[in-house]
C-alpha cells in the first residue's frame, strides 16, 4: 500500500506545483517515468525498492545548485534542465557551458527595454526567444526543456527578468565563421593544388615529349619521301643515259 501512496502522493505533487517542488527541495533529484518528483528528506523507505515503482533518484553535484537552470554546466551533454543547453544550439553553439544556467543569458548581448522578434527572454528559471509578439503582455516564443520537449507556443511575459539583443553577436559570430570557413577552403584549394602540381608537371612533360616524338616522325617521314624521289629521279636519268647511248651505238653501226 506504501508504494502506492507514494506514487500517488509523487503524482500529485509534480502536477499541482513541480516548479515549486523541484526548487524547494535540496536533496536528491528523483523522477517518476521521466517526470520530476518532490520526495521529502524524511522519507526513509529503502530506496532500493523504488526502481520497480518507476522511480530513479540521484543526488545532485554540491557545485551546483538547485533550481539553477542547469545540472551539468561542464559538460557538452545535456543537462537534466536543458533550456540554456539548448539556446547554445540553437544559437549556433559559440556560447560556452556556462549558459546551461538561464540567468546566465542575463550576461550576452545588450538589454532591451522589451520584446521584439529574435530576443532573447530571460526567466528565473527557463530561457527563450522570442518569434512574434503577440500583444503586450504576451510573445509566440520557442525554447527548449518546455515540458521536457522543444515547443514553440505563445507565453506571458510578466514573469521575464530581462530581453537580451544577440543579433550584433551572432552577426560576428556568423562573420568570424565565414572568415574561417573562406580561410579553410583557401588553405584546402593550395593544398590541393601543390598535391596536384607533380602530377600536373608529369602530364606536362608526357605531352611535350609526345609532341616532340610526333615532330621527329614527321621529319623522317618528309626525308624518307624525299630520298625515294631522289632514288626514282636517279633511276630514271640512267635509264635515258643507256637509251642515249644505245642510240647513238646504233647510228655508228648504221653508217
Amino acid at each position: 500500500m506504501l508504494p502506492v501512496i507514494l506514487i500517488i502522493a509523487a503524482v500529485t505533487l509534480t502536477t499541482g506545483n513541480l516548479t515549486y517542488a523541484s526548487h524547494q527541495h535540496s536533496g536528491a533529484e528523483c523522477y517518476l517515468n521521466g517526470h520530476r518528483i518532490y520526495v521529502p528528506d524524511g522519507l526513509n523507505y529503502p530506496r532500493q525498492s523504488w526502481a520497480s515503482w518507476g522511480i530513479s533518484c540521484r543526488t545532485p553535484k554540491p557545485e551546483i545548485a538547485a533550481g539553477s537552470g542547469a545540472t551539468a554546466t561542464a559538460s557538452g551533454e545535456r543537462p537534466v534542465e536543458w533550456c540554456g543547453w539548448w539556446m547554445r544550439q540553437h544559437l549556433g553553439g559559440h556560447y560556452g557551458p556556462e549558459f546551461n544556467v538561464a540567468l546566465n543569458w542575463l550576461n550576452v548581448g545588450r538589454p532591451l527595454d522589451g520584446p521584439r522578434p529574435g530576443a532573447i527572454g530571460v526567466k528565473a528559471h527557463h530561457v527563450f526567444q522570442v518569434v512574434r509578439v503577440v500583444d503586450r503582455g504576451h510573445v509566440l516564443a520557442i525554447s527548449g526543456n518546455d515540458h521536457n520537449a522543444v515547443q514553440t507556443r505563445i507565453r506571458p511575459t510578466s514573469d521575464v527578468i530581462g530581453w537580451r539583443d544577440v543579433t550584433e553577436e551572432r552577426t560576428a559570430a556568423d562573420k568570424a565563421a565565414a572568415e574561417q570557413a573562406a580561410a579553410d577552403k583557401s588553405a584546402a584549394d593550395k593544398a590541393a593544388a601543390d598535391k596536384a602540381a607533380p602530377k600536373a608537371a608529369v602530364a606536362k612533360n608526357a605531352a611535350d615529349q609526345a609532341a616532340a616524338d610526333k615532330a621527329d616522325a614527321a621529319m623522317w617521314a618528309d626525308k624518307l619521301k624525299q630520298w625515294k624521289e631522289e632514288d626514282r629521279a636517279a633511276e630514271a636519268a640512267a635509264e635515258k643515259a643507256a637509251a642515249d647511248k644505245a642510240a647513238a651505238a646504233s647510228d655508228v653501226v648504221a653508217h
